[in-house]
């Protein structure tokens, strides 16, 4: 037995002790199991564990119903009508409802977090139909990503001391709905409507802090080709992520171990809780208590890191001087970032449809669902 072990057992109750090595175990077993997946399949089979987890067949007839609520397109055979649903589009961003995170799971392939800190959800729906084209979830950035830092050219006072961090935010999902997404750039439309009027002002009436940047990661890292965030005057690129994300465990097991070190150590967790980022610091916490080495539970996935300034003085303002000038980058109305994206909608359409390339098959998630 360690010596670290041997200093736990002293203040310890019989339940930690009795259990320890059993969940030690456990936790090995898991991270060992996804070390060996790739990105694409690490991400289904937590995917697969969410909606089971969250749903059963009982619930399929109520998503179904939200799918229902999805834009697409009427034939894809058919171009001309196609061209003319694009051209009659009227986006509006509005804050969510109830049925936001069921949205979010049903389309998106990367399970569903939440977590703590400020947040603030949207829908971008097509005004004249009613219909959802996408969604919108802003939450406070993570305290340290160095290419950011050093982009803007931060220390820790002025990130931290004088609280300049409430003034971005990270942009964790911005995504469309399949059809939308599949044939003509929604994704562009949906990532660039998250640095718009309506979020940034919804978050100022909320928080009560200027929004003055805004950061988000890609979903599979960064290639040459580019993303869906390259190739426009929104985003710029800064690099990519360590990897260093520790796996998170099965919803049961982590549930069950991080209420057993709330228990053994209420004041730690308490201060993890009110943290930036407290999810991954519980589970780092909870692996290191633990003893499971750090390294045998990160997946090594990189993403690439993107950064939208909205002010050609944001990097002043978060250097706290030259607060006097605020010139925008760009214009910043849903009407303007929708009639600049129209165009190129239409030509990667028209691009897909003479090369017989239009995706008629997507997924929904809400199809994994396969317990009772």
């Amino acid at each position: 037995m360690s010596e670290k072990k041997k200093k736990m057992d002293e203040g310890s109750t019989f339940e930690f002790n009795e259990t320890y090595d059993f969940f030690r175990g456990q936790i090995i077993k898991e991270t060992r199991a996804y070390k060996q997946m790739s990105q694409e399949e690490f991400m289904m089979e937590k995917k697969i564990e969410e909606m089971n987890n969250d749903y059963s067949q009982l619930d399929l007839i109520a998503l179904e119903n939200l799918t229902n609520q999805f834009w697409k397109f009427d034939n894809l055979f058919d171009r001309e009508r196609c061209l003319d649903q694009l051209n009659k589009l009227s986006p509006i961003v509005i804050p969510e409802n109830k049925n936001w995170v069921h949205c979010r799971k049903i389309i998106s392939s990367a399970e569903y977090t939440g977590g703590l800190g400020r947040s603030m959800r949207f829908y971008v729906v097509d005004e004249p139909t009613q219909l959802i084209l996408g969604l919108i979830e802003v939450k406070s950035d993570f305290k340290n990503v160095k290419v950011r830092d050093d982009e803007i050219g931060w220390d820790d006072e002025l990130k931290n001391g004088r609280n300049k961090l409430n003034n971005i935010a990270i942009l964790s999902t911005l995504i469309p709905v399949p059809d939308f997404g599949m044939n003509a750039l929604g994704a562009k439309l949906i990532a660039f409507l998250g640095s718009c009027d309506v979020v940034r002002n919804s978050w100022k009436n909320k928080y009560n802090d200027e929004l003055e940047g805004v950061s988000t990661t890609s979903l599979y890292g960064h290639s040459n080709s580019g993303s869906i965030y390259t190739g426009n005057n929104y985003f710029k690129t800064l690099g990519h992520t360590n990897g260093d994300v520790l796996f998170g465990l099965p919803k049961e097991l982590y549930t069950t171990l991080s209420g057993i070190v709330s228990r053994e150590f209420p004041d730690i967790v308490e201060k993890i809780k009110v943290g930036t980022n407290p999810k991954q610091r519980l589970l780092d916490f909870i692996f290191k208590t633990y003893q499971v080495d750090r390294s045998t539970a990160t997946h090594g996935f990189k993403r690439g890191i993107y950064w939208c300034p909205f002010y050609l003085e944001t990097n002043d303002h978060l250097k706290d001087f030259n607060l006097e000038k605020y010139t925008p980058r760009f214009n910043y109305s849903v009407g303007e970032i929708f009639q600049k994206w129209l165009p190129k909608s239409i030509n990667r359409f028209n691009k897909l449809f003479d090369e017989n390339r239009l995706s008629q098959e997507y997924k929904l998630y809400n199809n994994l669902i396969y317990g009772i």
